[in-house]
């Protein structure tokens, strides 16, 4: 798209995006939202990030905003998965990022059984050292899971230092709700799953 393309094309959609109710930015997709926000138009990203929806901040332990969660999208598992599982993409914007020895955690609760599962330290990906303000980050996760259905939260800390991030500090929440997700059977001549 030229750029010219590109700037008719916002000229058109700002205005519809900040009549729309807020209800309505419920039905956009957290990966059309991450789409736009990498687009350089300041004024579109303002409209977005006062009105997408997830949109949670993650807090240090001093108050001091890192990420801001933007959603996620659930996804079909890699071919190359060795087991059944699920496969999350997160999307942040980034704010202050000074460390990337953060680690993802998922808390799994399957629908079916009862059963729960704690599952920790996925590191962020390699390139999340050169993260940058503003920066919108995609962070693709497979969890290996038993097939079913699952309720999803997650969170981020340092396991050294054990450093958490809050999505809401006032009420001690670390966590963010992912909603429901299906675990897949591994594809037919799959290699058995790892113990992580």
């Amino acid at each position: 798209m030229t750029g010219a393309a590109r700037t008719a094309l916002l000229a058109e959609l700002l205005p519809l995006l900040q009549r729309s109710p807020p209800d309505g930015w419920r039905d956009i997709a957290p990966a059309a939202t991450a789409a736009l926000l990498k687009m350089p138009d300041p004024a579109l990203q303002a409209v977005l990030l006062a009105h997408a929806v997830p949109n949670q901040m993650l807090l240090d332990s001093q108050d001091a905003p890192v990420l801001r969660y933007l959603g996620h999208r659930n996804e079909a598992p890699p071919a190359t998965a060795a087991g059944s599982g699920a496969q999350v993409r997160l999307f942040f914007e980034v704010l202050a990022l000074e460390s990337a020895d953060y680690t993802l955690w998922f808390h799994a609760e399957n629908q079916e059984t009862g059963a729960e599962f704690m599952l920790y330290d996925w590191p962020l990906p390699r390139d999340a050292a050169a993260w940058t303000p503003g920066m919108i980050a995609e962070v693709p996760v497979f969890i290996a899971l038993e097939p079913g259905e699952y309720k999803l939260t997650a969170g981020l800390w340092t396991p050294a230092t054990r450093q958490r991030l809050y999505a809401d500090r006032g009420a001690d929440v670390y966590w963010l709700d992912l909603g429901m997700v299906h675990a897949e059977a591994p594809p037919p001549g799959a290699a058995p799953a790892s113990s992580k």
